[in-house]
């Protein structure tokens, strides 16, 4: 999501409608432009901004926020980001079409448990990925929707269909 001015309002008269639920995703991005747009100082008023992520999460609603860092690398209100901040993930370049992906906090979810970290990179058009896992039952769900992803194009519900089909739950 993209916010302009009119945006917050219009998004909290939806919320309040209860028009968003189980399963609806919303990626803003990013922190940074819905800051702007607010006129909120990320130094110092984080928190204001999770006040409509919190809103969306309890209506059931999933968020991923993007946010940049500066050119020293650093990440504005950093601090409050991950206190509020149910799982933070941060990706680092390891040269042309290599990153690594680093749990830096999740809260007891499934597919994450036993997840640390892992790297991607895309080589001859194809998706490569390397976890780093504990072994056990969160290794099967973490390889099997992985499994998934890297198949192809695939719509969410034959990635869900499929899944399930494999005792992974939604």
């Amino acid at each position: 999501i993209s916010p302009d001015t009119s945006f917050r309002r219009k998004l909290q008269r939806d919320i309040k409608e209860k028009l968003f639920g189980e399963g609806d995703i919303f990626v803003w991005d990013s922190l940074d432009s819905y800051a702007e747009v607010l006129g909120v100082d990320l130094f110092r008023a984080t928190g204001s901004l999770f006040a409509d992520f919190k809103a969306l999460k309890r209506l059931g609603c999933s968020c991923l926020i993007l946010h940049h860092p500066n050119k020293m690398g650093q990440y504005a209100g950093k601090v409050t980001i991950k206190a509020q901040s149910d799982a933070l993930f941060s990706m680092q370049s390891l040269g042309k079409y290599k990153w690594q992906l680093v749990a830096e906090k999740h809260r007891g979810r499934e597919v994450l448990s036993g997840y640390t970290d892992c790297f991607v990179s895309i080589e001859n058009g194809e998706i490569q990925i390397i976890t780093d896992l504990v072994p056990g039952d969160d290794e099967y769900v973490v390889m099997s929707i992985l499994d998934e992803l890297s198949a192809g194009d695939k719509k969410q519900y034959e990635i869900i269909r499929a899944l399930k089909e494999k005792d992974v739950s939604k």
